[in-house]
């Protein structure tokens, strides 16, 4: 009899340490990552756009440039941006991730479009979500993982005028 209960609780300490173990999406994504392209956008069809916002966005608000090599995606987007108005550019704008590094201390650094969010970050035990959060406005941004290896990562982003999957490249 004590035979047994020496082998269940080996067995429930197995499962106890596997189970906090660190998925392998949280090792490999440790480094720094800038977008590479965007692979697809689905507008949002709830998304209500005000008539007089509908001119296309101002010089210098061309978000993609030469990154997106998509041509369907980077039709769909522009054309959504232009038909977002000034607050769906807006919010784009802000939130867009132009690089990513996450470090082995789950510190991280998030260049956006206009400024860069310094701050810690953490995965869920399944490996699919990151959140990361700002150390100074405790703000956080939660991150959608569709795909990671070695060198690509794929995450989809969502904005109030859609969800973009966009590509990341290990540098």
């Amino acid at each position: 009899m004590r035979k047994y209960f020496n082998v269940f609780v080996f067995a429930a300490a197995l499962v106890i340490l596997a189970s906090c173990a660190p998925s392998i999406n949280e090792k490999l994504i440790v480094g720094k990552w800038t977008r590479d392209k965007i692979l697809s956008f689905e507008k949002n069809k709830n998304f209500q756009v005000a008539p007089a916002a509908t001119e296309p966005p101002p010089a210098g608000h061309d978000l993609i440039s030469s990154q997106a090599n998509d041509e369907n995606g980077l039709i769909a987007f522009k054309q959504a941006m232009i038909n977002s108005g000034e607050e769906g550019r807006k919010s784009i704008e802000t939130t867009i991730k132009t690089s990513m590094e996450f470090r082995d201390d789950k510190s991280a650094t998030v260049a956006l479009r206009h400024s860069t969010l310094n701050g810690t970050w953490k995965m869920n035990h399944k490996g699919t979500k990151i959140t990361v959060r700002d150390s100074k406005t405790k703000e956080k941004q939660k991150i959608d993982l569709i795909s990671i290896d070695s060198l690509n990562m794929r995450v989809a982003d969502s904005y109030p005028i859609g969800k973009m999957l966009l590509e990341y490249m290990k540098r």
